[in-house]
């Protein structure tokens, strides 16, 4: 039997050429599902020996098996991924695959939204009762849609668009219990999926639910995956169904307009119910018109154009087409706004495809074409594939599923060819560098890991690779990665590279290499890396890094190396006239940050700190433009404008060196913070140096803050730097007078729970009998009992236990129950303390704290079950350890090979338990394998 073992894994291991033997053999006769079968067999062969050894009190002789396999399974996984499900569907109908070998394909599809399409799009090709079977597992697909509802609801949209009446009514009520269970519903393209399969008689009661424009952060959404932002599709999508909308729905939709933070997004809006409400129009008109020319006036424009009359529709396309933007980015978006509302658009969308292709970041260059595509004359379709072909992963997988339908048989099979690439290098040499930095891996497969990861790429891959590998580079390999760090094109990538093998100079010779091939900058970061490992030349190397830094063109590159070098303890008095010098000498947009870097040098600082409020004041004098037409829109707590001056960040460093006469200025400046959040905070910072303050500047600076939750962190932080309790309790009594407007019926950020809760810690007495009566007005009965826990915490042992009793909502409650249980005049008995760890869940924090005033025993037992993974795998025994590493490699190997590679890096530790130096090498080996048998 291992006779027969061992020929199995032989066949598994062989190699042809740069492809797996067995996969390539399996792949060519469309027998994937075969390939997969056998690989899942010899890894459970891997287990089995493996499980014998350590039940034996052995190493786990099959470990490095069993890490191959799980790469081998999920680089499968990773290629179906990576397969939109329109390719897919285009690879049927060019008759390039049969369909029953693109079902399969759907199947092994990891990510449930893109198997959910694609069983859709499969079901349109199948006869009656196949398709029913694809529809089945696709809504199977759909269900398992936990973290994201909006994509749940497309998904629902997808199969609704292929499925058979009778089956209409089952998907339309499972999308209704999903908008019901999230309690609202977003203007987006995903309803707007939904809404266009399914007749109007079978939509959702959206009439009874809010309908929101702004989106929750969360993985794959809003400026998380890479979007350009503000997203438009959604609404512009949503616009489109308007006619067809009762008249509830519209209502609901031009609530959710006037709401909307976006203005451009409230003006998508209001011009699509302008269908329905010509009364609307000149509002709509209006909205338009108050957006910046650019790319979102124009999506705006697009979207009110068809209820324009003629002459203004074509004086107003005449106008956005005069003022094109010049940037790549916005100059594509425009015209891709814009080409659908002239007769003859294909030199527009020309121009827009050139436009698009020059836009260097990948992400937006990749939403730039997936919008642009479907508008692409057929003449230009080729063109636009050609682009895709810079891009990866799903950035390459959204272009080519907007192409898909239109590709000949021979771009459907190059598109395919390119599928195959997996694109994970960065992930990849993540894990070689952790297994190979645990296994002390030979220089040559190192150097495998650092040649294979940077050959034919560019920019931030091979720079990371390089960066991840530096630690583990000998002196030739070290030459290697140099050479090749100072030939990336893109200079930030360039540097990125260069500077971790600076900082892994470990040694003279190290330092010699980098002194031939690498520029002073370098050179000084590498002196000061080594200085911080070595104790008898420290001092030499940071003078030679001064030395050197001082030769340095570039002004605020000086200052900021010798602000580092002067960090360890050199003197540098005596270049202190020429620093100031040079400080001035930098731009107006760095001179602020120049200046400052001398701060912690100098050491009469009055003069320096008022010269560089002078160069603060100069900067808001600047930016007065751009921020007065920031005003005029609403603020957006995660909004982030390119080239704004963020005068509170200068005035940190300030602080503690503010001379008396200087204050006025201080406060002049914060009142100009743009964010009510920064300027609060800014006020708050400035406090801490100057209590003063607190006596009457400061609350006069604080009235400029409007938005409540800014407003309360500013009050009710100062309230905890008053010194004299007699001004503080006259202060909280203002602020439960302010309380008392805040409305009893709002939630969330900034309402009356959080004005309380904020203020409870200053409260005793009457005054927290005034805020208790203001909790018991709060109508949610979470929001409610929420203010009322944090007050009740606040009084006596025996009413605060009394009180906190009577809290309905038990995760609050046990809450309560825990901060009690930190006050030692607070009696709790065991009764209490083990029936609110039995109603705890999966509160551990407050568990923990209750336990605490358990009995030794018990309190260990509880603890104990109550570990995290990582507390309780320093207790496992090795074959512990081996069953956890078995079962979550299992786990990692049903995802993607860049799954896999981060869960590698990340059990390492845990390999080290139970791998020997020669496994953890093997399997560093692996990795390396994986990668070349699936770029």
């Amino acid at each position: 039997m291992a006779g027969r073992d061992g020929q199995v894994h032989r066949l598994l291991g062989l190699s042809a050429g740069s492809r797996n033997a067995w996969y390539a053999r399996k792949g060519d006769r469309g027998a994937m599902e075969e390939y997969v079968d056998d690989v899942r067999l010899a890894w459970r062969l891997a287990d089995r020996e493996s499980d014998l050894e350590v039940a034996r009190g052995r190493t786990p002789s099959g470990l490095v098996r069993q890490i191959r396999y799980g790469l081998a399974v999920a680089s499968v996984n990773s290629v179906s991924r990576n397969i939109p499900p329109a390719l897919l569907a285009a690879a049927v109908d060019h008759r390039l695959w049969p369909i029953r070998h693109a079902l399969r394909l759907a199947a092994q599809q990891p990510f449930s939204p893109l198997r959910a399409e694609a069983f859709a799009l499969l079901a349109l090709r199948l006869p009656d009762g196949e398709r029913r079977n694809a529809l089945a597992a696709g809504l199977d697909a759909a269900r398992s849609i936990s973290h994201r509802p909006d994509w749940r609801l497309r998904a629902y949209g997808q199969l609704a668009a292929a499925a058979p009446d009778d089956l209409l009514g089952e998907i339309a009520a499972e999308a209704t219990e999903v908008i019901a269970s999230t309690g609202q519903v977003e203007a987006d393209e995903n309803l707007a999926c939904l809404l266009g399969a399914l007749p109007p008689r079978l939509w959702p009661p959206l009439a009874d639910v809010p309908i929101t424009t702004e989106a929750p952060v969360r993985p794959g959404a809003d400026r998380i995956d890479g979007r350009p932002m503000p997203w438009t599709l959604g609404v512009r999508s949503l616009s489109t169904l308007v006619p067809a909308m009762p008249d509830p729905l519209v209502d609901r939709l031009v609530r959710a307009a006037e709401q909307a933070a976006e203005p451009v997004v409230g003006a998508i809006l209001l011009a699509g119910c302008a269908a329905r409400r010509p009364e609307l129009l000149p509002r709509a008109r209006a909205a338009v018109d108050a957006l910046v020319p650019g790319p979102l006036q124009a999506e705006a424009l697009a979207a009110l154009t068809p209820h324009l009359p003629p002459e203004e529709r074509a004086a107003r396309l005449a106008g956005a087409l005069r003022d094109l933007p010049a940037g790549s980015a916005e100059r594509a978006r425009t015209l891709t706004a814009l080409a659908p509302l002239v007769p003859d658009a294909e030199p527009l969308l020309s121009e827009a495809l050139d436009a698009a292709a020059g836009i260097s970041r990948a992400d937006d260059r990749s939403f730039a074409l997936r919008l642009l595509v479907p508008l692409l004359p057929d003449s230009l379709t080729r063109t636009a594939l050609a682009h895709a072909e810079s891009l990866t992963g799903s950035r390459w997988g959204r272009v080519v599923t907007a192409l898909a339908p239109r590709l000949t048989p021979a771009d459907v099979d190059r598109a395919l060819i390119s599928a195959r690439r997996i694109g994970d290098a960065i992930t990849i040499t993540t894990a070689f560098a952790a297994l190979a930095a645990a296994g002390r891996a030979a220089p040559a497969i190192v150097e495998e890991a650092l040649l294979g990861g940077i050959d034919g790429e560019d920019g931030a891959v091979p720079a990371w690779v390089i960066a991840e590998l530096a630690p583990l580079l000998d002196h030739r390999n070290f030459e290697v990665a140099l050479a090749h760090a100072s030939a990336i094109p893109d200079p930030d990538h360039r540097r990125h590279a260069v500077l971790a093998l600076a900082r892994e100079a470990s040694d003279r010779a190290k330092l010699a290499t980098i002194d031939a091939l690498s520029d002073a900058y370098t050179q000084v970061e590498a002196r000061i890396a080594l200085a911080d490992r070595l104790g008898a030349d420290r001092g030499q190397l940071l003078d030679d890094a001064l030395r050197l830094s001082l030769r340095i063109e570039d002004p605020m590159t000086i200052l900021t190396l010798v602000h580092e070098i002067a960090s360890r303890g050199v003197p540098v008095d005596a270049h202190l006239p020429r620093l100031r010098t040079l400080a001035r000498q930098t731009p107006s947009d760095n001179r602020v940050e120049a200046l400052t870097t001398l701060l912690p040098v100098t050491e009469t600082k009055d003069d320096l700190v008022t010269e560089i409020l002078q160069a603060i004041a100069a900067r808001v004098a600047e930016q007065q433009p751009l921020r007065h037409a920031l005003r005029q829109r609403p603020q957006r707590w995660y909004e982030w404008v390119p080239g704004e001056f963020h005068p509170d960040r200068a005035l940190v460093p300030l602080y503690p060196f503010i001379p008396d006469e200087q204050v006025s200025t201080v406060l002049g400046l914060i009142r100009e913070i743009r964010k009510d959040e920064d300027r609060g905070h800014a006020l708050l910072q400035f406090a801490r140096h100057r209590r003063a303050l607190l006596d009457n500047e400061f609350w006069v600076a604080a009235r400029s803050i409007t938005q409540r939750l800014p407003w309360i962190a500013a009050h009710t932080g100062a309230l905890a730097l008053m010194a004299n309790d007699h001004e503080r309790d006259l202060m909280v009594e203002v602020l439960l007078d302010a309380a008392a407007d805040f409305p009893a019926e709002e939630s969330g950020h900034g309402s009356r729970t959080t004005f309380l809760t904020a203020l409870s810690p200053h409260l005793r007495g009457d005054a927290l009998d005034t805020a208790t009566h203001l909790a018991d007005e709060i109508l949610d009965q979470w929001d409610r009992e929420s203010a009322l826990c944090a007050l009740a915490v606040r009084r006596g042992p025996a009413e605060a236990l009394a009180r906190i009793r009577a809290i309905g909502i038990t995760p609050l409650r046990v809450s309560a129950l825990a901060d009690l249980a930190d006050r030692p005049d607070v009696p709790l008995d065991q009764e209490t303390i083990e029936q609110a760890i039995a109603e705890g869940g999966d509160d551990t924090d407050s568990i923990r704290r209750l336990a605490r005033r358990l009995p030794a025993d018990r309190r260990d037992e509880i603890c104990e079950a109550f570990l995290d993974e990582e507390e309780r795998a320093h207790r496992w025994s090795a074959t512990d350890v081996y069953q956890h590493l078995r079962s979550r490699w299992r786990e990692l190997a049903t995802g993607t090979r860049e799954d896999c590679a981060t869960g590698l890096a990340e059990l390492t530790p845990l390999l080290q338990r139970v791998a020997t130096a020669g496994q953890l090498q093997d399997a560093a080996a692996e990795v390396l394998r994986a990668r070349r048998w699936w770029p």
